[in-house]
């Protein structure tokens, strides 16, 4: 999601997460399942034979640049990026990075230009096109995960995820979790406004869970909705970014000590607007 596209993301956020009142919070199901969502957004301290693990943001400032293990991507012989509209620079930060080839997923523009000849723009979404911005017309093409992963000849080659497709991540992880054991990160915009979501949410993260650890969350401050439940000071968005390293990369693991959000490594997607500030109890 970009800055330029701010006003056709807060359409997707009234449309199909029910505009930001909280009434319906009230409700004694939700309130169970997100108390329960609470648990998988607890953010994890990793270290390998060298100590803690290094976190870093990459990409440009503001919305489109993400935190993640500086591992992940340097054991990654590629980087997949879903979702990226007219916005690059996570992809190109990548190839520039390490000198290794990155591929930018979106059925809606026509073209995505890019200087880094390690980049490739590929007109085509992961599992549905249902989330494209209003002003975009759909190529009319979608693939799996495994596919993409044949026709790019990438199918025993180590890869990271960067996912941002607006609610749409639910039909394409699926096929994804069966690669687990070669995909070394993953960064995820989560979208789960509405009960059915948050339910959907949970069942994701907990699969998630089985292989990755949970590194690093960000609100997204592009929507004001959010949520607050026992165990948690301030609002949960309901977008937030979300931060993965496969387990195969750590020697250890632990809830961190540190649950507050946003960290200082962090920036507000939308820079006129206040960061998300929340705090999970541990």
């Amino acid at each position: 999601m970009t800055i330029k596209n701010f006003l056709g993301v807060m359409c997707v956020c009234l449309l199909f997460f029910g505009g930001c009142s909280e009434k319906s919070s009230f409700h004694p199901e939700r309130r169970k399942c997100l108390k329960e969502l609470i648990k998988h957004l607890r953010v994890h301290s990793v270290y390998d034979k060298s100590g803690p693990l290094i976190l870093k943001r990459v990409g440009r400032d503001y919305d489109g640049g993400y935190v993640v293990a500086e591992k992940s991507l340097q054991k990654a012989d590629a980087l997949l990026g879903y979702g990226i509209a007219d916005d690059p620079s996570f992809e190109e930060a990548f190839s520039n990075l390490y000198k290794k080839p990155s591929y930018g997923f979106d059925g809606g523009p026509e073209e995505v230009k890019s200087k880094n000849k390690l980049f490739t723009f590929i007109r085509e979404c992961i599992s549905s096109d249902q989330f494209l911005y209003q002003d975009q017309k759909s190529s009319g093409k979608v693939s799996t995960f495994g596919q993409q992963l044949d026709r790019l000849k990438l199918k025993n080659k180590k890869v990271f995820i960067k996912m941002d497709i607006e609610g749409a991540e639910y039909e394409a992880f699926p096929d994804i979790l069966p690669h687990s054991s070669n995909v070394t990160g993953i960064v995820l915009e989560l979208h789960f406004r509405s009960l059915e979501n948050i339910k959907r949410a949970i069942t994701l993260l907990s699969n998630l869970e089985k292989d990755f650890v949970l590194i690093h969350v960000h609100g997204n401050n592009a929507c004001g909705s959010g949520f607050s439940t026992k165990g948690v000071k301030g609002k949960v968005r309901y977008m937030l970014e979300l931060t993965y390293i496969n387990k195969n990369l750590v020697t250890s693991f632990e809830v961190s000590k540190n649950q507050k959000h946003p960290q200082s490594i962090d920036m507000p997607n939308v820079p006129s607007l206040p960061d998300a500030e929340f705090e999970i109890q541990v």
